[in-house]
């Protein structure tokens, strides 16, 4: 029974893997279009450094945990890791010197989906709401993608899911 439960909670650790990278690029989906598309589409051309797009590091950051298992648990997160992203203070990347904490990495997710940014990085996005992390959430519930995926992962491993 031991080596069942071992060999069953394996592939389940494996699924849910699978199911955090399917999560992972859902979000990364919802960056890109209600993020950066958004600013695209209101013109805004001045992003950092005088380039005329992101820095796609919000996108990038996006990453998902290996699955942790405790007990009969298994479990991921799917987070923004802030370290993949650049900090510059003094020329406004994901910080400013007229802030505090002047690295605002960990904070952007929340301040761009809740529009919070006040003028911290201008007029154009102040008060704006881009929620990526709430439309992503709102679409894997309303279609259950989670348990879509995950059935979908157990299927492919030849366990059949009533």
């Amino acid at each position: 029974m031991k080596q069942l439960e071992e060999y069953l909670l394996q592939i389940i650790a494996d699924v849910m893997n699978e199911v955090g990278q399917k999560v992972e690029e859902k979000l990364k989906e919802h960056v890109q279009k209600d993020v950066y598309d958004v600013g695209t589409a209101m013109g805004r051309s001045d992003y950092y450094n005088g380039t005329g797009e992101p820095t796609g590091q919000l996108k990038e950051s996006v990453v998902h945990s290996k699955p942790e298992r405790r007990n009969n648990e298994v479990s991921t997160e799917i987070y923004h890791d802030s370290n993949r992203m650049n900090y510059d203070a003094s020329t406004f990347l994901h910080g400013s010197n007229h802030f505090t904490p002047n690295d605002v990495r960990d904070m952007l997710p929340y301040f761009i989906n809740e529009g919070k940014t006040g003028g911290l990085f201008g007029a154009a996005w102040e008060n704006l709401k881009r929620p990526y992390l709430t439309n992503t959430f709102d679409e894997i519930v309303s279609k259950d993608l989670v348990k879509v995926w995950f059935v979908q992962g157990l299927k492919k491993r030849g366990i059949s899911v009533v």
